[in-house]
C-alpha cells in the first residue's frame, strides 16, 4: 500500500536529485525522472532497489534511535506514514513525528559518526532532504539525529530555510512538469 501511495511522486529522501545542498538544480534532474517513470509503470514488479549493508544496518537501528531521542528529549515519537503535499506534487516519509516538529534518522557507519560529532554541524547534503521534508509537512523545524550505538547521541534543529525552500519550489515544479510529459509519452 505504502508503495502505491509514492507512484509518480518525487520525495524528499531524493531532492537531492532536483536541487543540490547550494541551490543549484542537480546534475541528477533526469536519471531521477526517468526512475519514477520506469518506477511506476513497474509498480506490480517486486523491485525494491539496491540496499547496501551499511543502508540495512540503518533501518535495523532506526527504531533504537528513536527511542533513544524520544526518551533523552520526553517527547511521544511515533512513525507517520506517508505525507504528500498536493500543491507541489511531492511526498515524504518522516523517520518520527511529535507535536510540533519531526525527525530525520541517520546512522553513519563508526568513522562517519566521529567526523559528525567532531564537526558538530549537519551535512549539507542533508539539506534537500531535511528543508523537503519541511515543505512537505509545513513544519517549522525538524531535528536531525545522527546514531551510532554506544555513543552520545548526535541532535542537531534544522529550522525552515525559506530562501532555499523557495528555490526548491522552483524546481520541483520544473521537474513536475517535464515529469508529466514524460510520463503521459510512455502510455
Amino acid at each position: 500500500m505504502q508503495k502505491k501511495q509514492r507512484l509518480y511522486r518525487p520525495t524528499a529522501s531524493r531532492f537531492k536529485d532536483i536541487i543540490t545542498p547550494a541551490g543549484k538544480k542537480s546534475m541528477a534532474w533526469g536519471r531521477y525522472r526517468e526512475e519514477i517513470i520506469k518506477w511506476t509503470l513497474a509498480v506490480d514488479e517486486e523491485e525494491d532497489g539496491y540496499t547496501s549493508e551499511w543502508m540495512q544496518r540503518g533501518k535495523d537501528i532506526e527504531q533504537e534511535a528513536r527511542s533513544v531521542y524520544a526518551e533523552i528529549k520526553g517527547k511521544d515519537v511515533v512513525v507517520p506514514g506517508f505525507a504528500f503535499n498536493r500543491e507541489h506534487k511531492c511526498g515524504c516519509y518522516l523517520d518520527g513525528a511529535f507535536a510540533g516538529g519531526a525527525i530525520e534518522i541517520k546512522c553513519p557507519k563508526p568513522a562517519n559518526f566521529v567526523k559528525l560529532v567532531e564537526r558538530g554541524i549537519v551535512p549539507a547534503i542533508h539539506t534537500p532532504q531535511l528543508q523537503g521534508s519541511l515543505l512537505v509537512t509545513g513544519l517549522d523545524y525538524i531535528d536531525f539525529v545522527g546514531y551510532c550505538p554506544g555513543r552520545k547521541l548526535f541532535v542537531r534543529r534544522v529550522f525552515r530555510d525559506f530562501f532555499y525552500i523557495g528555490k526548491l519550489i522552483y524546481f520541483l515544479k520544473d521537474f513536475n512538469d517535464l515529469l508529466e510529459q514524460e510520463y503521459f509519452a510512455c502510455l
